[in-house]
């Protein structure tokens, strides 16, 4: 079977879309201007002041709309603590006693559609803020992300005077370039193939990507154990194989000094992940990666790699996965490690 994917040409003179100009962002401020617009202008004054926002002397005689709306207008959105002054605000309407019970459950009731989630009045869990070792997935990966045993050809084209990369289509791989985070499913994955998720064709096609018989095992369990292909499976993340995170045009015997990636980086992962705005590595190991002391070293300075470069990295052995006992009780680890289900 084929991987197919949009031809989305990303040009490379593109800055990185800004991650905190969401829809989730730009929705969640019209959501809770609506819900502030029920207190008085002063109140507002109060309830924004108390949250960490400034406000100009000059807006005094504006609506209050307005006055939202020009606050929200002299903040950078792309700074963090702004996102963490939106949090306290959502905060402080949620504790207001002047606030109905039932406004406040329709307020934090929108806001979980967007995926909030709350212990009482307390933002707990949101999509808005992403972890600072995580970039904007186009910042991360201009091309796409290949995933298969095949190396990924590349090509770079000229477009409206500037130019553009991007990964080429053929049999084996399967390019992702669309946005995986906050989270990113198996119906997802299908969505981006366009194929239906009970499509046999594409289930045994990503069996096939798997290197060796640990990997498909591994990815068998896993997939069985949380029955990621069912319908509304939307709490699980999706296990992609062979995720090319790295890529040289050269083979790695070739490279020396001189070459931007060296023999000894890591290009290729056994699986990747995407969940709660962070990037899993998952690395099965036989047990050459531990042979000798030099092995062992080059094991251990791939993780510290893959860690500087923000990806949390679990390492499961073959001998693990060979027994069954051993095999389930990391896959039961898994929703504790990663935070789902």
């Amino acid at each position: 079977m084929s991987f197919h994917t949009y031809d989305t040409i990303l040009s490379v003179k593109l800055k990185s879309i800004i991650v905190f100009m969401s829809s989730e962002l730009i929705t969640s401020k019209k959501i809770i201007k609506d819900h502030l617009v029920v207190f008085s202008k002063s109140e507002i004054k109060v309830i924004l002041r108390g949250s960490g926002f400034d406000i100009d002397t000059n807006l005094e005689s504006c609506s209050k709309r307005d006055l939202i709306e020009r606050v929200y207008e002299s903040v950078n959105w792309d700074d963090l603590e702004t996102i963490k002054k939106l949090i306290c605000l959502i905060e402080a309407i949620l504790y207001d006693s002047k606030n109905s019970n039932d406004e406040k459950h329709k307020f934090k009731t929108e806001l979980e559609k967007l995926g909030f989630k709350f212990d009482g009045n307390k933002v707990v869990s949101q999509n808005l803020i992403f972890d600072n070792t995580v970039k904007n997935f186009t910042s991360q990966f201009p091309a796409g992300l290949p995933f298969g045993k095949l190396k990924p050809n590349i090509v770079v084209k000229g477009i409206d005077g500037s130019q553009s990369i991007k990964f080429e289509l053929q049999d084996g791989i399967g390019i992702i370039n669309k946005n995986v985070y906050p989270n990113f499913t198996y119906k997802n994955l299908a969505n981006h193939f366009n194929v239906e998720l009970d499509d046999k064709n594409f289930r045994i096609s990503l069996g096939k990507m798997n290197q060796t018989k640990c990997e498909e095992t591994f990815f068998s369990k896993y997939s069985k154990t949380f029955k990621i292909r069912c319908e509304n499976k939307e709490n699980v993340p999706v296990l992609i194989p062979q995720a090319w995170i790295q890529w040289h045009s050269e083979q790695k015997k070739y490279l020396d000094s001189r070459s931007s990636l060296g023999p000894n980086d890591i290009y290729r992962v056994d699986f990747v992940a995407f969940w709660n705005n962070k990037r899993f590595v998952f690395c099965i190991d036989d047990p050459n990666h531990y042979a000798t002391q030099e092995k062992y070293s080059n094991t251990l300075n791939e993780t510290r790699m893959l860690m500087s470069e923000g990806w949390s990295v679990i390492r499961i052995s073959n001998w693990e996965i060979m027994n069954d006992e051993k095999l389930t009780q990391i896959i039961n680890s898994l929703p504790r490690i990663m935070n789902f289900l």
